[in-house]
């Protein structure tokens, strides 16, 4: 019973020393990818005030210069109104609260790396021969 009882709390400390272990990568990523996400607006901004004849010119186009950072209009749950959030917000809330994203150090790459490899996330994604025959024997 004691080697029971040895094993169990090593291994719960294995498991918990896992997490965060994890939980401290995902940090650094997440870190990394925001600084590459800053030094490319602080690179945007200084080829911007250089070529800014002044600083009114400078204040005046900085809104140019992220116009496409799109706004999109989502639902609030709390009180069920529309608001406008930006798309990086809403992409990085709804893959930290999905239950099917297992890979959360990888969701910034993925974001920043326009939504596109869904490997970052370790997701279970099917192709579209597999999801027709699914469907077809769900259906019949």
């Amino acid at each position: 019973t004691f080697a029971a009882l040895s094993y169990m709390s090593a291994r719960s400390d294995y498991v918990l020393s896992k997490e965060a272990a994890d939980r401290t990568a995902s940090y650094y990523d997440a870190n990394r990818m925001a600084e590459i996400y800053l030094a490319n607006i602080e690179a945007l901004l200084s080829k911007h005030l250089s070529s800014a004849s002044g600083k009114q010119e400078y204040f005046d186009g900085i809104d140019a210069l992220f116009a496409d950072n799109e706004k999109i209009e989502v639902t609030d749950a709390e009180n069920g109104g529309k608001k406008e959030v930006d798309v990086i917000q809403f992409h990085l809330r709804h893959r930290y609260e999905s239950f099917y994203v297992k890979g959360k150090k990888g969701i910034f790459e993925y974001i920043l790396d326009g939504c596109q490899n869904t490997k970052l996330l370790n997701v279970r994604v099917f192709d579209e021969p597999t999801k027709k025959v699914v469907y077809a024997n769900h259906s019949s």
